[in-house]
């Protein structure tokens, strides 16, 4: 017998991230989007603790993956703008000129 979510095969379930188990939603694209970018916040916050901690203590390779993380954060946020972009939502940097 197969677990479903052993595999990652059921519902679409999100394994081995840093964040752990995650189900995608169908269907609202703006709530996945929204979560999404909440996720790329948590994962920027860890990889700038992984980083600081890793400092601290001489770790170079924590140090390094910290900094990972930081930069695979960034990137998928950049993903993320360009994605608001094309699809025409408004961002807080968004300014109406009258």
């Amino acid at each position: 017998m197969l677990y479903p979510l052993s595999y990652g095969g059921d519902g679409g379930s999100v394994l081995g991230t840093t964040r752990g188990l995650r189900r995608r939603r169908a269907g609202n694209p703006a709530a996945m989007s929204a979560s999404d970018k909440a996720w790329i916040k948590v994962d920027k916050l860890t990889g700038i603790a992984k980083e600081k901690v890793g400092r601290v203590t001489g770790n170079r390779r924590m140090q390094f993956e910290g900094r990972s993380e930081q930069m695979n954060a960034s990137v998928r946020s950049a993903g993320e703008k360009l994605k608001d972009t094309v699809r025409g939502r408004r961002t807080r940097t968004t300014r109406h000129t009258y």
